[in-house]
């Protein structure tokens, strides 16, 4: 009898030839599955070796109004990246931040290259972040989810008066993905929504006058010790 056997035999290689750049790639599975508060993905580049987040009260931390939305990478400063979609420039001109803040379920992959890189990427001195849209195929996929935060399910925040009820805390982020052909084999088509609504009240304690200091008396400011004395409520 003749027997014909095929074997073939794959490896992904120990290094990377082809340039000298020196980068990571976020994949699918972790972009789908690592979880995220509030669904930002810039929150994956933090998996790179070198990236930070920015400290609360930084420039684009106070823009975007979370700190998630800004990195420093290799020490550089958080304006100093360079974000792309598909290639193409996804970077504010007056801040340098991203644009665009894509759907977690729209994003295929992304790459965040952080030094050493060709000089098509030649705008940013910090790292280059070039993400990856997901695409239709042949046939017709799609998702929808909603997270959803309610102060029922919480716990009273400790400044929180006891025999009060727990303030209003209401969180929905939800949305979808759906693609589908339009030529088989040739032409697609993919969309993503995400919707966010939030109703939150806020817990605080500021220092006011009582009722003898709003009529105007101040004789009795100082205590005992000489110190001034205020009532918090």
């Amino acid at each position: 009898d003749v027997v014909q056997e095929v074997a073939v035999q794959a490896a992904a290689p120990l290094l990377q030839v082809a340039e000298s750049s020196v980068s990571s790639t976020i994949e699918t599975r972790q972009v789908h599955e690592l979880p995220l508060n509030g669904r930002q993905f810039l929150q994956l580049a933090l998996l790179v070796p070198g990236a930070v987040s920015s400290p609360p009260g930084s420039r684009q931390s106070s823009e975007r109004g979370t700190a998630s939305s800004a990195l420093n990478i290799n020490g550089n400063r958080e304006g100093s990246n360079l974000f792309l979609i598909d290639g193409t420039l996804n970077t504010d001109p007056n801040f340098n931040g991203f644009v665009i803040n894509p759907s977690v379920d729209s994003i295929q992959e992304f790459k965040v290259q952080t030094s050493s890189y060709s000089a098509e990427f030649g705008q940013q001195a910090g790292a280059q972040i070039n993400l990856i849209t997901r695409s239709g195929s042949n046939q017709i996929h799609g998702s929808a989810y909603e997270f959803l935060r309610n102060s029922a399910l919480d716990a009273k925040n400790l400044f929180d008066l006891a025999a009060s009820p727990i303030p209003p805390f209401r969180q929905n982020q939800y949305g979808g993905t759906v693609g589908a052909p339009i030529l088989k084999d040739k032409l697609f088509v993919f969309g993503s929504y995400e919707g966010f609504r939030m109703v939150r009240a806020q817990t605080s304690i500021g220092t006011v006058p009582n009722a003898t200091l709003r009529g105007g008396n101040f004789s009795n400011r100082l205590n005992a010790a000489g110190l001034n004395t205020y009532i918090y409520d």
